[in-house]
């Protein structure tokens, strides 16, 4: 088991709320340890995302 972490874009639609953002991280596969919101811009979130690698 790794644990990987890096930047991933997130296109979610205002209000953002973390429910929003754990579905949209749920959706790619990924369950995160932590994530940090790092850039806003429009409606494209920028998160730097901690997560096991299950592979």
């Amino acid at each position: 088991m790794d644990i990987l972490t890096k930047n991933i874009d997130l296109e979610l639609n205002l209000p953002i709320t973390t429910e929003s953002i754990y579905n949209a991280l749920a959706q790619r596969g990924i369950k995160p340890l932590r994530f940090a919101v790092v850039k806003v811009s429009d409606d494209i979130l920028t998160l730097n995302v901690s997560y096991e690698n299950l592979c």
